[in-house]
C-alpha cells in the first residue's frame, strides 16, 4: 500500500518550523538594557541615556548626556549624585561639570561613569540623581557669585541601579559550549525527522 505524500510533507514543514523557532529562542542575542530621560527648562534641555542599570557589584554604568541650549545661559552645571556610589565625569572633574557661558543653539555632550561598591550585596538598589542648573546673568569678579544670587533654571531626574549576581565563568573560555550543544540538538532533530520520513515512504 502506497502512503500519500500529505502526511510526510506536513511533518517536514512542522519540523522545519520547529527548528527555526529553536534557533531563534536559543541563539538570538539578548538586547542590551537601555533607558533614558530628559530634563528641560525654558532655556535648555538635557537628554540622558544609560545602559545596563542592572550589574554585578563593582561594575560601572555610563550615563551619556546631550545638552541643547535655547537661550543664552551662564554657569550651566550638570551634577550626578548617589549615596555610596563612585562617580566621575568624562572630563575627569568628579561628579559635576559646568560651562561658563552657552549661547542659543549651542550643544554639548558629556558622560559620567557610575560604579557600585565592590562589596555591595546582590539585590541592593542605588538611586542615581542627575541635576542641572544655570543662571541668567554672568558671574561677578573672578567668577564669584553673591550669596543671594540663585539659579533661575533648575531641573533633575533619577533612576535606580540594581546589583545582580556575578556572572558564572565558563569552564573552557575558548569553546562556546552553548553553540555546540544547540548545533548537536539541531542535528539530532533533523536526523530523527529524516528517519521518520524515510520510514513512512519505504516502511
Amino acid at each position: 500500500m502506497q502512503v500519500g505524500e500529505e502526511g510526510p510533507n506536513r511533518f517536514g514543514a512542522l519540523l522545519l518550523l520547529g527548528t527555526v523557532a529553536l534557533l531563534v529562542l536559543v541563539m538570538a542575542p539578548s538586547a542590551a538594557s537601555m533607558a533614558g530621560s530628559t530634563i528641560t527648562t525654558k532655556d535648555w534641555s538635557v537628554s540622558l541615556s544609560w545602559t545596563n542599570p542592572n550589574q554585578p557589584p563593582g561594575s560601572a554604568t555610563t550615563i551619556s548626556m546631550n545638552i541643547a541650549v535655547t537661550q543664552t545661559v551662564y554657569n550651566l552645571q550638570i551634577m550626578v549624585s548617589g549615596q555610596d556610589l563612585s562617580i566621575s565625569s568624562g572630563s575627569g572633574s568628579g561628579n559635576s561639570y559646568s560651562w561658563d557661558q552657552l549661547n542659543q543653539g549651542d550643544t554639548r555632550q558629556i558622560q559620567f561613569v557610575v560604579t557600585t561598591p565592590s562589596a555591595a550585596p546582590v539585590g541592593n538598589k542605588y538611586n542615581v540623581t542627575v541635576a542641572a542648573q544655570s543662571y541668567a546673568t554672568p558671574a561677578g569678579l573672578f567668577g564669584a557669585r553673591a550669596p543671594w544670587d540663585s539659579p533661575n533654571d533648575k531641573a533633575s531626574t533619577s533612576f535606580l541601579l540594581q546589583v545582580t549576581p556575578l556572572p558564572v565563568l565558563p569552564q573552557s573560555p575558548g569553546i562556546d559550549w552553548g553553540s555546540v550543544a544547540v548545533g548537536g540538538l539541531i542535528i539530532i532533530v533533523v536526523a530523527i525527522g529524516l528517519l521518520y520520513l524515510w520510514s513512512r515512504q519505504y516502511g
